[in-house]
């Protein structure tokens, strides 16, 4: 009788936590998408831009988005190496022995989710940032490459 209790007994994993916090990252990448795909697409403030706004646009687009570049297409790295670390883990595929990787500083599967969720965050948010302040949204007249110069020096 203690022995089947024993076994039906569920054991609390250590990983909730981070399972709860890599959620939370998630969501809230997900919620500046949107509420940037929505001032991009959808809100009409940029589609009537006066001549000196348009032409902050088109500085904005020729100096600022290959950082921006840059930042997303470090954070889908992450993404695409947890993927590979996770089919190798499900393939039974030692990565470890054939890169001569320490186990000790190996990424697991979550952990480079969430650095490239951490990463995917901060880029939008300075997305975000640069576009309202191209169109005037911000209270204080902050210049819009600030917000790129911060992601850059943040992401390096």
């Amino acid at each position: 009788q203690v022995a089947r209790n024993e076994l039906l007994v569920r054991k609390q994993r250590g990983e909730s936590i981070a399972q709860l916090t890599l959620g939370l990252r998630l969501g809230f990448a997900a919620s500046l998408l949107i509420w940037l795909v929505w001032d991009l697409l959808i809100d009409t403030n940029f589609l009537n831009l006066p001549s000196p706004r348009m032409h902050r646009w088109e500085s904005f687009m020729q100096y600022q988005v290959p950082v921006y570049r840059f930042c997303g297409s470090l954070a889908l790295g992450f993404y695409m190496w947890a993927t590979v670390l996770y089919i190798w883990g499900k393939a039974r595929i030692n990565y470890l022995f054939m890169f001569e990787l320490s186990p000790d500083d190996a990424l697991t599967p979550a952990e480079a989710v969430s650095l490239g969720t951490r990463q995917l965050t901060i880029c939008l948010l300075s997305l975000l940032l640069t576009t309202k302040s191209t169109i005037n949204e911000l209270p204080h007249r902050l210049p819009s490459g600030l917000f790129a110069a911060a992601l850059f020096i943040a992401s390096v």
